[in-house]
């Protein structure tokens, strides 16, 4: 019996002796997982708004327009973000004059640039969309008040009594305030799609390029982009 109770003994002192150090562990492993380190909460994009793009060729003369578009967001919460899209339109056009058997080189403009500061409420995931990826901060569909302004050439022409007619080129300046709905998801790691609808108003310009009145009140537009991002 003297035996019985000291191997009893002994096992209760193994036990008290070991919970501590279990205890210990457990705690140790905790701050290890809550120190990992967190998800950045930049994204940053570049790509193409594909709304833009257009091409066309004649028997004299061919057109590219290659709408380029880079954009960087922050997440500052779980819903909310702040970001900043930049869209430029690169027309690549070159014009062959046959009569004089001649070619105007090709040329190389940006007829119109797009700078837009937003913020972004996410409220849901798409339909369809890949499980959440450790460490990539989460997107989705989301509500977003934009201010823009857009800086575009418009063409113009004019009468002349020597050369006929001769175009002129002149600037616009819109700025503009969208409320739109969208939504973002990624495809691939590294390759995700935009695609945003919405309304807004428009503030005067200082031209009369593109209206016959001799001044330009607000208007109301509306947008559509659909556009395709590589991210880091």
């Amino acid at each position: 019996m003297s035996l019985i109770y000291a191997l009893r003994g002994g096992l209760l002192g193994l036990v008290l002796w070991s919970a501590p150090r279990a205890g210990m562990a457990q705690a140790a492993a905790v701050p290890a997982a809550a120190t990992s380190a967190p998800s950045s909460p930049w994204l940053l994009k570049g790509g193409l708004r594909l709304t833009h793009l257009s091409y066309s060729r004649t028997a004299t003369s061919w057109r590219l327009l290659m709408p380029l578009s880079l954009a960087a967001e922050r997440r500052v919460g779980s819903r909310l973000s702040w970001y900043a899209q930049f869209d430029a339109d690169m027309q690549l056009a070159s014009t062959s004059l046959r009569r004089r058997r001649a070619v105007v080189g090709s040329n190389t403009t940006l007829p119109a640039v797009a700078l837009g500061l937003g913020a972004r409420c996410y409220y849901g995931r798409p339909a369809g969309a890949t499980r959440q990826q450790p460490g990539v901060p989460e997107l989705g569909k989301y509500l977003a008040l934009e201010a823009s302004a857009t800086l575009s050439q418009a063409g113009t022409s004019a009468t002349s009594t020597t050369r006929g007619a001769v175009g002129n080129h002149n600037t616009l300046l819109v700025p503009a305030l969208y409320a739109l709905w969208g939504v973002q998801n990624r495809l691939r790691p590294h390759l995700l799609y935009d695609l945003s609808a919405g309304l807004g108003v428009l503030a005067p310009t200082r031209t009369n390029a593109e209206y016959y009145l001799p001044r330009h009140g607000w208007d109301v537009g509306a947008q559509v982009n659909i556009r395709f991002y590589l991210t880091r």
